[in-house]
C-alpha cells in the first residue's frame, strides 16, 4: 500500500518539499508519495481529521497552520510543548496525533556554532510558528541572553517575547 505523506500550508504550491520527498523515496526504494494540501485556515481541523481518515502517515505543518495543528495534538514532543506550535505530524496507528517542532532543534543546531560562549543579544525577526521554535530553542539551550523580538505588529511580538522570558 502507497503511504501517504505531504504539507500543509496556505500557500504551499511553492514548496520544494515533494520534489525532494519524491527523489527520497525513490533513493530508498520507498512506496510513497509526498503531496501539496493547500487548505484554508478555516479548513485545518477539517484537512487533518480527512488525512487521518485516509491513513496518512505524516505530514509537515507550514504557515499559517503551526500554531493549529498544536492545538489538534493527541501528544506533543517536550519540544512541541514548548514552541506551542507544531511543524511535523505523525499519524499513529491507534489513530493518535503525534506532534513535533523539529524548528527547535534544527534552528539551534544550525547556529549553535556561530554563537560563541558569550551571552549577546539575539534578534528575532518574525512572530509566527518559526519564531516560535527559534525562541524555544533559545529558552532550552541559551537562557539568559536577552532576545529581541521584531514584527509588523509589534504588540504580537512583545505578547510573543514575553512567553519565552529568557
Amino acid at each position: 500500500m502507497t503511504k501517504l505523506f505531504g504539507v500543509l500550508g496556505w500557500p504551499v504550491k511553492h514548496s520544494a518539499s515533494p520534489a525532494m520527498m519524491a527523489a527520497a523515496f525513490s533513493v530508498l526504494g520507498e512506496d510513497a508519495v509526498y503531496l501539496h494540501f493547500a487548505v484554508k485556515p478555516e479548513d485545518f481541523h477539517a484537512a487533518i481529521r480527512g488525512l487521518q481518515a485516509l491513513s496518512a502517515v505524516g505530514v509537515n505543518i507550514t504557515i499559517p497552520h503551526k500554531q493549529a495543528a498544536w492545538t489538534e495534538m493527541d501528544e506533543l514532543s517536550p519540544e512541541a510543548k514548548l514552541a506551542e506550535a507544531v511543524n511535523t505530524v505523525r499519524f499513529n496507528s491507534d489513530g493518535r496525533l503525534q506532534g513535533h517542532n523539529t524548528d527547535v532543534r534544527g534552528w539551534w543546531n544550525s547556529v549553535e556554532p556561530y554563537l560563541g560562549s558569550s551571552d549577546g543579544k539575539v534578534a528575532v525577526f518574525g512572530n509566527g510558528g518559526a519564531a516560535r521554535g527559534i525562541l524555544a530553542a533559545l529558552s532550552l539551550y541559551r537562557s539568559g541572553s536577552p532576545v529581541a523580538v521584531i514584527g509588523r505588529d509589534a504588540q504580537r511580538a512583545r505578547q510573543l517575547a514575553g512567553q519565552f522570558k529568557n
